[in-house]
Formats: structure tokens, sequence, C-alpha cells
């Protein structure tokens, strides 16, 4: 047992007392006495106080709960985070960065500038993904840009009905299929198509929903089930 000139006090347990005392006096505490229930508790409403005077206050961004959801699918939602931060290490932004790549062209389509704007969904084989994932939700409209389709979704995919949590994990799932197949072919490994990648969506989505429970009354919802194997 370490224990040092401290009045015979351990070491790995001197500071948190040196903590509780400076802290407690700083608020109108009582030094050591500080360690009693009631004391700790009127802490801890100091520690909300002080985290709130300390930590720098901004609006809620629009898109927050496209990214962090309750049921979200970590590996997808981090890849679009870091899509809606563009933070993506693109052709376009590799060049940027100085590095010797043999061309900026799409990997998915091969016509344009790779960045993240065209990738998710000017890229034709993007949108056609996109436009299969609104079919199988039943939503008749065309895929447009990276910000016109995150505003899109950022109004309009609250709540908690069936279609806003089945639209969210395939909207995240999008993203990340699209830049890890992206991935895929910059490392020289085969071309998977559209159905190959919305095959692993539905199937992404099917485990994370499969065995929760659904207003079955409503048609739309049963309809929706039905498309996405959802049982």
């Amino acid at each position: 047992m370490a224990v040092n000139g401290l009045g015979g006090i351990e070491e790995n347990k001197w500071w948190p007392m040196v903590f509780s005392t400076r802290f407690c006096s700083c608020f109108g505490g009582s030094g050591v006495g500080c360690g009693s229930r009631t004391a700790m508790k009127s802490c801890g409403k100091r520690d909300r106080y002080i985290w709130e005077e300390l930590r720098s206050s901004a609006p809620k961004i629009a898109w927050h709960h496209m990214v962090w959801f309750s049921g979200r699918i970590p590996k997808h939602t981090i890849i679009v985070w870091m899509a809606i931060l563009n933070r993506l290490p693109t052709r376009v932004r590799l060049l940027q960065m100085g590095l010797a790549i043999e061309s900026d062209r799409c990997l998915l389509c091969g016509n344009e500038t790779e960045t993240r704007d065209h990738l998710f969904f000017e890229c034709h084989f993007a949108k056609n993904l996109w436009s299969s994932i609104l079919e199988l939700c039943c939503i008749p409209r065309e895929a447009c840009s990276w910000e016109g389709e995150l505003a899109w979704a950022s109004l309009l995919l609250k709540g908690n009905s069936l279609i806003v949590r089945i639209l969210k994990l395939p909207w995240t799932g999008h993203v990340y299929s699209i830049w890890k197949e992206r991935k895929s072919r910059f490392f020289g490994s085969r071309a998977r198509s559209k159905e190959e990648l919305l095959g692993d969506i539905k199937e992404a989505i099917r485990i994370r929903l499969g065995g929760k429970s659904f207003n079955t009354v409503d048609p739309s919802n049963i309809a929706l089930c039905a498309k996405w194997g959802i049982a």
C-alpha cells in the first residue's frame, strides 16, 4: 500500500479528496464535509451548471437526427457524419492534399470529377441506387444534389413513424454503401452491381428492425414491411 506523508492517506485516494475539498469549497460547500450524500447531490447539480457554463453554446444543427438517431448502425452513421462534414478522402480531396493519383475521375461512373457532391447522388450509379431505395419506400421523387437530399431528409425524416424509421436506415446505408463500393474499386476489387448493394442495405435493415413491433393495422406499414422483408 503506497502511503505518503499526508497524514497516512494512500496516494491513490488523496487527489479525489483534495479535488472534492477545493471544488465544494469554491461553491459554498464545507470542504471535506462534502462527502455526505446531500452535499454530493448538491455537487452533482453544480457539475451540470459548470458544464453549461464552460461548453460553447450553438444552435442545434438541422441534420443531427439524420446521424445520431436511436437504432442507427454505427459504421453507417460515422461515414455519413464524415460525408456531411466533407472529410471523406474523395479523389478531388486527395489531390488537394498533394497526393499523386492517376485521375480525378469518379470511380463509379468514370465521367465526372469525384467530389462528395457528385459521388453520392449525382453519379448515375449512386442515383440509380437511391432511386431504388425511394421506390421501396413508395416515395415518387427523383434524386437531386447532395445538399438537396440532405435538406429534404433533415426536414421530413422526423418522428417515430415506420416510414421515418425505415428511411433513415437506408439513407445512411446508401451513403455507406456507395463509399464502401468506391473504396473497394479504388483498391482494385471487383465492381459490384447496384442490385448487390441494394441487397446489402435491405439485409442490414432486416437485421436492425426484425422482431420490432409495428402498427400492422395501417396498410401502408404492411406494404413497407413486405417491400423491405421485415417480419
